[in-house]
């Protein structure tokens, strides 16, 4: 088992525990000091035993997906960029022009 895997698996047991703690958190806070009947919780946090590991790589891929671009929309929006600044740089030297040297 490679060092890298140890690291999540122990980070992920963490977050579970930290999970689990905010979930008695809220359920004391929500429940009125006068009840002491028990809610029905819809969620219950996972147990650390039962914890799958989760495949940090295939988690990167599965969101980096859904990110990517096209390098022509890039393209396109670095260009309208540029045309952008130059038309505001020709705006701007044309007032100065206007205001100053007519």
């Amino acid at each position: 088992m490679s060092e890298r895997l140890r690291q999540l698996q122990r980070q992920q047991a963490i977050l579970l525990e930290h999970l689990a703690w905010i979930e008695a958190q809220i359920e004391l806070e929500a429940v009125p000091k006068e009840l002491s009947t028990p809610r029905p919780v819809a969620w219950q946090p996972a147990k650390l035993e039962d914890a799958q590991p989760i495949d940090a790589d295939a988690l990167i891929e599965r969101y980096a997906e859904k990110e990517r671009q096209h390098p022509a929309d890039i393209r396109r929006g670095c260009l309208l960029f540029f045309l952008g600044t130059m038309a505001l740089f020709a705006l701007t030297i044309t007032a100065v022009w206007w205001l100053r040297y007519r």
